[in-house]
């Protein structure tokens, strides 16, 4: 500001910024944090790994602020995928040969089972019940 003559609100002004934001400096101090990152990596795959170690050792650090770190460091690490299964095939139910014998010989076995519904009406007055 003091080479162009200009104040530094004039400056921020041209610059199209606050004049709070020319006046910060960051007063996060995460060496505490890389460092306990770093030691507990050597033993943990994953962010939350590293992260239950950590507590367990007694830092008192919250997940956001760990994980902000671990990922300021890079240390991301890739999720691993869940199996996949094969494709079920699907077949139809077919009636065992116990349930075979209970049936005619001239209509033939069924080769599935149905689905049979029974609908029961209660009586009032006078109605009687049907079953169907």
């Amino acid at each position: 500001m003091e080479e162009y003559g200009i104040s530094i609100s004039r400056a921020c002004k041209l610059m199209e910024i606050h004049r709070s934001y020319f006046y910060y400096t960051e007063k996060k101090d995460d060496t505490e944090v890389e460092e306990a990152i770093r030691a507990a990596a050597e033993f943990g795959d994953g962010f939350w790994k590293i992260y239950s170690r950590l507590r367990r050792e007694g830092k008192g650090w919250n997940h956001k602020k760990v994980y902000r770190v671990y990922k300021a460091m890079h240390y991301e690490k890739r999720s691993r995928l869940k199996k996949r299964l094969p494709a079920r095939v699907k077949n139809p139910l077919v009636m065992s040969f116990v349930g075979m014998l209970s049936f005619s010989s001239s209509l033939g076995p069924p080769h599935t089972w149905l689905k049979s519904t029974i609908w029961i009406s209660f009586p009032t007055d006078n109605q009687p019940v049907h079953f169907q």
